[in-house]
């Protein structure tokens, strides 16, 4: 199952939530993965430094400090100058395995099925960043272009908030991607 939240901020969200396994455990740790031809142009590779989630999330480069947005925030203001909306900075792809296959992954100790998961997870990663974009509006153009890569932190988790078994996946997409054409 695919669930998906939009967050406009994401301040310690990687270190107060996604680091944790079972979200309540003291020192447990969970070591979050790169994925994405995104997170490679930007050498992000192998495991998720909270410097460079925390840099992502604020749309800055993981090792220089510059911006990779163009703008700071896509907040939209009304003619007043009070706030509309607020804009994406993270979007949190949440794959879960069905329980029954979580319950037997925990209590059976059957690794097979958490590296089933792992692989329908990096397949539906895989499927979304084909078809990852980025808005066009320069000249008269208002559309869309298939960009084709993305900048995503993954973390498995085994329990749900309530420590039942639940296997699931937070694959957490930086809302940029690199637009070949333009180079930006």
């Amino acid at each position: 199952m695919l669930t998906i939240r939009a967050m406009s901020n994401g301040t310690g969200y990687a270190k107060k939530h996604l680091e944790r396994n079972d979200y309540y455990a003291e020192g447990e740790r969970v070591a979050g993965q790169w994925f994405g031809r995104g997170a490679e142009k930007l050498r992000l590779n192998g495991e998720v430094k909270l410097e460079q989630f925390e840099m992502i999330r604020q749309g800055l480069h993981p090792e220089t400090g510059e911006k990779l947005r163009q703008r700071k925030s896509a907040d939209r203001t009304d003619r007043n100058g009070d706030k509309q909306s607020h804009g994406r900075n993270l979007y949190d792809f949440t794959l879960s395995a069905p329980k029954s296959l979580s319950i037997m992954t925990i209590l059976g100790g059957d690794g097979r099925l958490i590296e089933a998961h792992d692989r329908a997870v990096k397949e539906a990663l895989a499927e979304m960043e084909r078809w990852a974009a980025t808005r066009v509006r320069t000249g008269m153009e208002n559309g869309n272009r298939v960009t084709g890569n993305l900048i995503v932190a993954c973390y498995r988790h085994d329990a749900s908030r309530r420590l039942d078994p639940q296997i699931h996946t937070h694959c957490v997409a930086a809302n940029m991607t690199h637009d070949p054409v333009e180079d930006r």
